[in-house]
């Protein structure tokens, strides 16, 4: 019995700790100042020459609304299927053009011809008071 309720305790402890460890907010470094000023020419450059080996007519557009600055990239995929396109393009969306706009803007969406790609929040939206 005493066994059981040494194990119980050591469970309840245990999970007490979890959920602590779950539940508490981790504090991310505060990013740098995005640039809203004109996107360089060779970032622009870099972003189509990953998307074109993927899409037919790339583009990539800029949109502003108020002080929140968006990328949207569109195409056609040269992938057949959906399920092929999407295990070689989201791979590269995160690991390769979330960080080269991230300096530049706030969300990158995408327009692409028969697939529904939700939008992507690069960093946090500046409160409306901050302009």
């Amino acid at each position: 019995m005493w066994v059981c309720m040494a194990l119980l305790a050591a469970l309840l402890v245990y999970s007490a700790w979890t959920v602590r460890r779950l539940t508490s907010v981790v504090k991310l470094a505060p990013a740098p100042a995005v640039n809203h000023g004109p996107l360089p020419e060779s970032v622009r450059n870099q972003v189509l020459a990953l998307v074109e080996p993927h899409l037919e007519n790339a583009s990539l557009q800029e949109l502003h609304t108020g002080n929140v600055r968006e990328f949207r990239i569109a195409g056609k995929p040269k992938e057949l299927l959906a399920q092929e396109f999407y295990a070689a393009f989201r791979p590269l969306v995160v690991t390769r053009l979330m960080p080269l706009l991230r300096p530049y803007g706030e969300i990158i969406s995408f327009d692409i011809t028969a697939l529904d790609l939700p939008p992507a929040r690069l960093r946090d939206i500046p409160d409306q008071k901050d302009s």
